[in-house]
């Protein structure tokens, strides 16, 4: 099994597949009563747009990400746009429902492509990729924009669900949390650390220490002493939560990278498919602001979170040159790792194709964001981005694979 990106055939067991995705959802998954009738000259007919997040009322994507995803879309009088949003889980449940989305539940929600390997391998490569970047505004639009203008399968993965993928934001950097200070190689070295996921482990493996599972510590019930963590990589916000060591009294504000890849603002196809092409641009729009007031907000966070360490008892610690090239020199490894795996058990023939393409937009943005706040990352994700889409056309029409599959 072999696929492709850039546009390329990926494969027929990826194409089987998007046919009988495709059949499953296009068969059934009628726009919600309140969708668009095709666009008409004049037409301001008010659509309801059913979103559903499975957070609750104080996260940053739904405080600060779908305020202003909402705000923008709907700012212009002949939206003929209006948000009703479900949280908590409602309608499509906690995890992101990737079949309640698709089936036309909901008509935006979020969901976390990683949650779904054998759904998204394109976009789960991806996404791997972003994990390791320090900078995680230019991690995430440079996710958004691989996804949207340069990886074709990735794209038509979302397609293939019946779903529609406007964009990536990043969550609050990962740091180190430990019991004793830790700012050096040496200082690391044989401890036990819980991580937040298999990256990390590696990672931490190659630091010379020991990766350390939630799930472990569970496992004195069946009479197996779990280890006992030294340190945890998590986000700074977790100083006082379970999962962290005991008592953490150090935090190392390592760039250990941070997650992303959910998709926030996923559009049911159906739907898309229903609205003006003025909604959809609409969309795209708040997409790009949506993404930014999140990501800013996961920011902020972990910002306060660090300037308010003291006085938890915390100290924050700055590592030594030696401790940040080695954690940079790995996270560089791991991107061709990835790449390794991708080909071997993905068959994604391209992998190395798609790891300098991440690579070189990671960098665009990198320098892009190096200055810009606020407003200012808004106009550069627009225009970098979401203004060379044609909303007219984009996920409204059938894709190049999408017309093969409906020949066989």
């Amino acid at each position: 099994m072999t696929r492709r990106c850039a546009g390329r055939r990926h494969g027929l067991r990826a194409i089987a597949l998007f046919a009988v995705a495709l059949h499953a959802v296009g068969m059934g998954a009628a726009p919600s009563a309140g969708a668009a009738a095709p666009e008409k000259a004049g037409d301001t007919k008010v659509t309801e747009v059913r979103a559903a997040v499975g957070l609750p009322s104080t996260h940053p994507v739904v405080a600060e990400g779908w305020r202003a995803f909402e705000q923008l879309a709907t700012a212009a009088p002949d939206s003929g746009l209006k948000f009703r949003l479900f949280i908590n889980g409602a309608v499509i449940g906690a995890s992101g429902g990737l079949e309640p989305l698709a089936q036309g539940d909901a008509d935006l929600g979020l969901v976390v492509p990683a949650r779904y390997p054998e759904q998204f391998p394109f976009t789960g490569y991806v996404t791997e990729l972003a994990l390791a970047s320090e900078n995680g505004m230019a991690a995430a639009a440079a996710m958004t924009e691989q996804i949207l203008l340069g990886c074709q399968p990735c794209a038509d993965e979302f397609l293939g669900q019946g779903l529609v993928f406007l964009g990536t934001y990043s969550a609050a950097p990962y740091v180190l949390i430990s019991k004793t200070r830790i700012d050096t190689p040496a200082a690391l070295k044989g401890r036990n650390v819980l991580t937040p996921g298999s990256i990390w482990d590696r990672w931490v493996a190659s630091l010379g220490a020991r990766p350390v599972h939630q799930a472990a510590l569970g496992a004195a019930v069946s009479g197996v002493v779990p280890p006992v963590p030294d340190a945890s990589i998590d986000v700074a916000l977790s100083f006082n939560q379970p999962n962290t060591p005991q008592g953490p009294r150090f935090v190392t504000p390592l760039r250990l990278g941070g997650y992303r890849g959910a998709s926030p603002f996923t559009v049911n196809r159906s739907f898309w498919r229903a609205l003006n092409t003025r909604q959809r641009a609409l969309l795209l729009d708040g997409a790009a602001a949506g993404i930014v007031a999140a990501t800013d907000a996961y920011e902020e966070q972990a910002r306060s979170a660090i300037a308010g360490a003291a006085d938890k008892g915390v100290t924050v610690v700055q590592p030594d040159a030696a401790l940040e090239r080695l954690v940079r020199s790995i996270a560089e490894q791991d991107g061709e790792r990835a790449a390794g795996v991708a080909r071997e058990r993905e068959g994604i023939v391209d992998a190395d194709e798609i790891l300098a393409q991440y690579r070189a937009l990671y960098a665009k943005y990198d320098g892009l964001f190096r200055t810009a706040t606020g407003e200012d990352r808004v106009r550069i994700l627009s225009r970098e981005v979401y203004d060379k889409i044609d909303a007219g056309r984009f996920a409204a029409i059938p894709s190049t694979d999408e017309a093969e599959a409906n020949k066989k």
